[in-house]
């Protein structure tokens, strides 16, 4: 009895170490459960408590219940979360990320993943100089036009008043250069203002709109290609560097993978959204022809120079421009 007593107290023991020595990494995301986006951030957690034989836990916060994504920065910073995944965070913590924001710049996700990846270098650096590591970046895709009614031409798009994130500064900057009249309001708070006819659409990515159910109000989109977001995830280097070398280099190659997957799930999500679904769900498409797209595509060039360049350094502009040119001239 002895002898089983004293077995049972070591496997008491060495469980009670086990569970002691397991990190549980809290993250939030505005993402609804239930999402592709969710569902992938939940394969993003399976995948580290394999890697790391449940060394490291993610426990995600999903739907916003931690508020808003800056809400969830303060949170990080009292130490009551210990990342977060998301969009306007990576503006926050990497200012270079905010040329992604610029309208008509980025025509598709793999010119978006090229500039990206050629910007890593910076990003990290700002992302270390916040006290945040950076896990990697993927695509929400290219926010394009929701509206009561059919978009058409730049004099349509200045009659109207529409809905941009929180925080979206550059888009915000460079939307009312062109005329336009521009809401900002929470995620949470978008499809009130919509009901309550404080603004007359949304500039969002076709997945945003699918998530938070926007394309049940809406009756139009026009497919402008305004501005690509792009999504990012973070740990605070205080939660990190509790991390052996080993779970650190697990939790790196599970976020390379879920940045992988995000791509190609957002890619045919948003063909399925703007080739079927939001037809069947009744939805107008309106693809602006000549002349009114060149008008369109002129103002929002002519704008760029009224980004202000503590949003956009001219430098950074300038460079990612050479980027794009190089990647559109070669084999793609």
């Amino acid at each position: 009895m002895l002898r089983l007593l004293t077995l049972l107290s070591l496997l008491l023991l060495t469980t009670l170490a086990a569970r002691a020595d397991t990190v549980v990494l809290r993250m939030a995301a505005i993402a609804p459960d239930g999402t592709s986006w969710a569902r992938e951030l939940k394969a993003f957690a399976r995948d580290v408590d394999a890697r790391t034989s449940g060394a490291v836990k993610v426990k995600w916060y999903l739907g916003g219940i931690a508020g808003e994504e800056y809400d969830s920065l303060e949170r990080i910073k009292r130490d009551q979360l210990d990342g977060a995944a998301g969009a306007m965070i990576c503006d926050k913590l990497a200012p270079t990320l905010r040329v992604m924001r610029v309208p008509g710049l980025i025509r598709d996700r793999p010119e978006a993943l090229h500039v990206i990846n050629s910007l890593r270098a910076p990003i990290e650096a700002e992302f270390d100089q916040a006290g945040f590591v950076y896990l990697g970046a993927a695509g929400f895709g290219l926010d394009v036009l929701f509206s009561r009614a059919p978009v058409r031409t730049l004099a349509d798009l200045k009659r109207g008043s529409y809905w941009v994130r929180t925080h979206d500064d550059v888009v915000r900057a460079a939307m009312t250069a062109i005329g336009m009249h521009i809401v900002e309001t929470s995620h949470a708070d978008a499809a009130s203002a919509y009901q309550e006819g404080k603004v007359d659409g949304f500039i969002a990515t076709p997945g945003s709109a699918l998530a938070f159910q926007w394309i049940s109000q809406v009756n139009a989109y026009t497919d402008l290609k305004l501005a690509y977001l792009t999504g990012c995830m973070t740990v605070s280097r205080r939660a990190f560097d509790k991390l052996s070398n080993d779970d650190k280099q697990a939790v790196r190659s599970a976020a390379a993978v879920l940045a992988s997957r995000f791509e190609e799930v957002g890619r045919d999500f948003d063909r399925q959204l703007l080739d079927a679904l939001f037809a069947r769900r009744g939805l107008t498409r309106v693809a602006p022809a000549a002349p009114a797209g060149a008008e369109i595509e002129a103002a929002l060039l002519g704008a760029r120079a009224k980004i202000p360049a503590d949003l956009v350094p001219r430098a950074l502009l300038d460079h990612v421009l050479e980027l794009i040119a190089h990647f559109r001239a070669g084999p793609h």
